[in-house]
């Protein structure tokens, strides 16, 4: 069996975000790694691929099963006090959610599987005020704009070593 790499996986996964944004208008996507400035009334979706470490022959040995797994993180920002901007980025987390709900992924070299996507609306911040830690959720990140942080876990299987 053959292994998707790391740049296949982010690959596949970076294909699904792009294509349900495609030809989207009032919305802009934001490779991983790129230094941007938005249009600020426009839904920025940001997005990060963390990978784990590969867990090599997990299973019965030389032969046996490995995975390869991770999170793959989408946060969608929006203006802050434009209540129908908020309804569109909420909208757009649960056409994310509902794009990477457990599929299989396809890539060259085999699938990658993702899991239940997890959802996080607004930003903690600390407040002193608040017992048991200190935090609460504001929903105003510092850039003062309306966050949605959805991670979608992923998992890729390895062959073992022949």
């Amino acid at each position: 069996m053959d292994t998707p790499s790391l740049s296949q996986t982010a690959a596949a996964l970076r294909t699904v975000l792009a294509s349900l944004l495609a030809g989207q208008s009032g919305v802009q996507l934001v490779p991983e790694t790129a230094s941007f400035n938005p249009d600020v009334a426009n839904i920025v979706f940001l997005q990060a691929f963390r990978p784990s470490q590969t867990e090599s022959a997990e299973l019965s040995g030389r032969l046996g099963l490995g995975k390869r797994h991770g999170v793959f993180m989408v946060t969608i920002s929006a203006p802050w006090g434009d209540s129908a901007k908020a309804a569109q980025a909420r909208s757009w987390a649960d056409a994310v959610c509902d794009a990477f709900r457990r599929r299989a992924l396809s890539t060259d070299a085999g699938p990658v599987y993702t899991d239940e996507p997890n959802v996080f609306m607004g930003a903690v911040s600390y407040d002193p005020t608040v017992t048991g830690g200190g935090s609460s959720v504001s929903g105003k990140d510092p850039d003062q704009r309306y966050s949605i942080s959805i991670s979608v876990p992923w998992t890729a299987w390895t062959g073992g070593v022949e």
